[in-house]
């Protein structure tokens, strides 16, 4: 028997994935409050994409979901970007960059290695500078300096050159360690990277030297960079050290070249700094340069009277030494002789 009813029609094939992408301008907006750490368009916007079904989509780009996360940890809003995260079902490199540069922001490198690790069991690439800088940089503030040359070293074998900001971490570590055998080859690499011009990694290659007692490699490394090429140091803590290197050294000529360097870039006033000069010039008994500087200072602190007073004491030019004492005896500010200045007038 015939049917009576029509014959169904073929059932149509699924149809393809429907791709609901973000407005680009959405994306802009969340770039825009990722910058001004924005919390409140943050918010406003993931509602918006929420609403939009941009963010439900398993096939929707990843633009939107990682402009979101990044936005969210810019504002310090872990709570906020770690189960947005948890819903995510498609991670790339860029979102585990974000989340590694939250953590280390936020003193937590523990847990940016963990997401290193996961984005390396993912088989995702890793193969950025920034996302390798931003673990070793962490590691480095937070005391973990082997692991952070662990990270460096892999970097390196994988054949990712690392920029200024990977080697002023580098160069820290490396000098909190006191790993001296490290020193030249990462000094070698430095030069190798053509970052011996920048100015930020020269003076951390100078406090290395200098923090580690290679005085003289400090020093060559000022004189070719400043005094030489006509450079200027406006470093306070590089300029100390150097002429700490001077005092300790016996190099009295390069130290009256760093003298004359400061008052050409006009580094003064510094109190580290002239501290450090009156103490390089009482080294080599020059009496009347030391006090010359002391004269000069607008700010003075106990290390400055302390000092002066001791160059005059060692000269054997006593009765100008308790007068200056008797000066610091009596000033006001809260400053008053100490067991050191007591010492150097016995």
């Amino acid at each position: 028997m015939l049917s009576l009813c029509t014959p169904s029609s073929p059932p149509l094939p699924p149809p393809p994935h429907a791709t609901v992408t973000a407005p680009p301008a959405s994306v802009a907006l969340l770039r825009e409050a990722a910058a001004r750490r924005d919390a409140a368009l943050t918010s406003a916007l993931h509602a918006a994409l929420l609403k939009s079904g941009a963010l439900r989509s398993p096939h929707a780009p990843l633009a939107a979901t990682n402009s979101l996360l990044h936005a969210y940890l810019q504002c310090r809003l872990l709570s906020r970007a770690l189960p947005l995260l948890d819903e995510t079902p498609r991670r790339d490199a860029a979102t585990y960059a974000s989340l590694i540069s939250a953590h280390c922001r936020l003193g937590a490198p523990l847990d940016a290695l963990r997401a290193f690790l996961d984005m390396l069991v993912l088989g995702l690439p890793y193969r950025d500078v920034v996302s390798c800088t931003a673990i070793i940089s962490g590691c480095v503030l937070n005391g973990m300096l082997e692991e952070a040359l662990e990270v460096f070293v892999m970097m390196l074998e994988d054949g990712v050159l690392p920029n200024n900001v990977t080697m002023l971490s580098v160069i820290q570590a490396c000098s909190l360690m006191g790993a001296s055998e490290l020193f030249s080859p990462v000094h070698a690499l430095v030069v190798l990277l053509e970052l011996e011009h920048d100015a930020s990694v020269v003076n951390s290659l100078i406090m290395m030297y200098a923090k580690n007692g290679f005085v003289q490699d400090a020093i060559w490394l000022f004189k070719g960079f400043y005094l030489k090429s006509g450079n200027a140091c406006s470093n306070e803590d590089v300029l100390a050290a150097v002429l700490y290197g001077c005092t300790i050294s016996g190099s009295m000529k390069t130290g009256v070249g760093v003298h004359a360097h400061t008052i050409k870039m006009g580094a003064f006033p510094s109190i580290s700094v002239e501290n450090s000069l009156m103490a390089m010039y009482a080294r080599f008994e020059q009496i009347d340069a030391a006090h010359l500087v002391f004269e000069g200072m607008k700010v003075k602190d106990i290390v400055s009277w302390n000092t002066i007073i001791s160059c005059f004491a060692k000269s054997d030019r006593v009765n100008e030494a308790m007068e200056l004492f008797s000066v610091l005896h009596a000033a006001a500010g809260g400053l008053a002789p100490d067991f050191v200045t007591v010492l150097s007038i016995l």
